[in-house]
């Protein structure tokens, strides 16, 4: 009788990780630069109304409070009186023009050229710009600008340039988060001055990091030791919407001149091999950011690549093509910023992101998934009474667990007049910002 050959060994259970959570679908990374914001309108070239949500009809299954409003049987659905029945509404472009950028208060003007078609990276500027320490009264540069666009104050005597109307702008979120980037750098070194801005956008974060640390500098002159860590700071903003970028680019040299301490490079950073060689070509092989920031969109969205279009999952589509991937997670969420910041920055470092109060589970599982640790968190709010609005949390590299989900800093913005609060106008003065005591901010 013959045994039976002996069996081998069972192999060690494999330790259970559980999956990411995944929030919506966005864009695959191979197709997000096929144009600014991929998928934004369907084939129908309509953006998907907030209010049928492409029914093109109301819906009369909840109807409004102390109201008897009742279809007879058969009867058909009245078209949405948003959409006027279309089911949607056409995507806003604003048209490239030649003409003139107007300043907001006191009547600057930059003249823009009419646009050529050129590569684009294929960017001259002139050489009358300005330094951060006075304005130039125009500048000539070749640029394919979408417009009208307006040069913004911004911080001290700096400008931004951004779409006038109907585009993203520079918002509160993206003060905050600098301001908490920048102050958590003072508390704790960081182990370069090597800055990573990940969907800088028109470079609002990236440009008022760079603000408050020359600001530090010329305060701390007699310093030898600040002179030199500032001439070291170097700055890297990446996004990958060529309007936007136009725009970060141009304010870059506005304020501050020709500066190969800044550069920008469109990609889309959920591709690390990108974010690896955009570092590699402004740092050298190697490099690594002491500190990355990053302000993701708020509203998930689904991407069907099959019909080429991208919906919100939250309320409506802003229907222009700047704002709608800077406001949707067209190119993912705040656990890819997390995700893509924890992977290069240096050990020791930290990772700086935004996101409403809503999502900060969110932070928590990318940070605990990426192995490091919250290690700030403020949290803001609108105006006094009301609750919390958005958080900017500090992640630390090297540090495990996913840190007190407390909250470390509590800001109002505004008091029940609507007039900034202390501890806000002390965050707009240290960044530059104009306040009138009394008077409501802007």
């Amino acid at each position: 009788m013959t045994t039976p050959p002996s069996l081998p060994p069972n192999p060690p259970a494999p330790i259970y990780k559980p999956p990411a959570p995944i929030y919506g679908v966005p864009v695959p990374v191979l197709s997000s630069l096929s144009s600014d914001a991929p998928g934004h309108s369907s084939s129908s070239s309509l953006v998907k109304c907030w209010k049928c949500h492409g029914s093109g009809v109301l819906n009369l299954k909840r109807p409004a409070p102390n109201t008897s409003r009742k279809l007879p049987p058969g009867e058909p659905l009245p078209p949405c009186t948003a959409c006027k029945g279309m089911g949607g509404f056409p995507p806003k472009v604003l048209k490239k023009v030649a003409g003139t950028i107007k300043k907001t208060s006191t009547g600057e003007t930059v003249t823009i050229p009419p646009p050529r078609s050129h590569h684009p990276t294929d960017v001259t500027y002139a050489s009358h710009l300005s330094s951060p320490s006075s304005l130039c009264d125009s500048v000539a540069f070749e640029l394919p600008i979408s417009g009208p666009a307006v040069l913004s104050n911004f911080m001290g005597s700096w400008r931004l340039l951004q779409e006038e109307k109907g585009g993203h702008r520079y918002t509160t979120d993206d003060i905050c988060t600098a301001y908490v980037a920048f102050k958590s750098s003072l508390s704790t070194p960081l182990p370069n001055t090597l800055h990573l801005d990940l969907g800088t956008g028109a470079g609002s974060v990236l440009m008022a990091v760079r603000w408050l640390n020359l600001s530090r500098r010329d305060k701390n002159e007699h310093s030898s030791s600040t002179n030199k860590r500032e001439q070291e700071h170097r700055s890297l903003g990446l996004e990958a919407r060529s309007n936007a970028l136009s725009y970060a680019r141009f304010s870059a040299t506005y304020n501050l001149g020709p500066n190969p301490s800044i550069s920008f490079s469109r990609g889309d950073f959920r591709d690390l091999s990108f974010v690896q060689s955009s570092i590699s070509t402004a740092w050298g092989v190697g490099s690594k950011p002491g500190m990355v920031t990053g302000t993701p969109p708020y509203f998930t969205v689904e991407h069907d690549e099959i019909e080429g279009s991208t919906d919100i999952k939250q309320g409506g589509m802003p229907s222009n093509l700047q704002s709608a991937p800077a406001r949707c997670e067209f190119r993912g969420g705040v656990n890819d910023y997390v995700r893509t910041g924890m992977r290069v920055v240096e050990e020791g470092g930290v990772v700086v992101v935004c996101v409403n109060w809503g999502n900060r589970k969110r932070v928590y599982e990318a940070t605990e998934r990426e192995g490091g640790r919250v290690v700030e968190c403020w949290g803001f709010k609108g105006k006094r009474g009301k609750p919390l609005l958005f958080g900017v949390w500090v992640i630390k590299k090297g540090a495990a667990g996913k840190g007190d989900e407390e909250v470390y800093k509590e800001v109002e913005v505004r008091d029940e007049e609507g007039n900034w609060t202390e501890d806000y106008t002390e965050i707009m003065e240290e960044c530059g910002f104009p306040t009138i005591k009394g008077e409501k901010g802007r």
